[in-house]
């Protein structure tokens, strides 16, 4: 598994303060596509990580839209410090896909799984066969 280090941009994309909603935290899952927020206080201190699985995990326990997620999010989280270069180990045998680098508690990067950041686009072809005088559909095929 390869993993690739996130840009400052998309690093903003994923943090969002503790006192918000869950459904504040699903609008942020469809603004970055790497399934993860990172969870700050008003100081941007790292509390916490939240993926996509912890979401749903919190409909099937009965949360919905409106729960604050300070009371959900995972408090006991991975990180690593600014300096370290061997996450890779550490990534590989918890089975992490997100992995965040803090400095003086403030997250400053985070490293994920490839699969996550890198959309595989595949250049398909495709062919569609219709048939007939389009009788169904009249007055639609009139000019089609």
């Amino acid at each position: 598994m390869n993993f690739v280090k996130i840009n400052k941009k998309e690093l903003n994309k994923t943090i969002i303060n503790n006192k918000k909603k869950i459904k504040d935290v699903i609008e942020l899952f469809e603004y970055n596509h790497l399934q993860v927020a990172l969870i700050t206080d008003k100081k941007n201190i790292l509390l916490g990580i939240m993926t996509d699985g912890d979401l749903r995990r919190c409909f099937l326990n009965g949360f919905n839209l409106e729960t604050c997620i300070d009371d959900v999010y995972n408090k006991k989280i991975f990180s690593i410090k600014k300096n370290i270069k061997d996450y890779k180990n550490l990534m590989l045998e918890n089975n992490l896909h997100h992995l965040p680098i803090i400095d003086n508690k403030k997250p400053i990067g985070l490293i994920v799984s490839e699969t996550l950041y890198k959309y595989n686009k595949k250049n398909n072809i495709f062919i569609i066969l219709a048939g007939g005088r389009g009788e169904r559909l009249k007055p639609r095929t009139n000019k089609l």
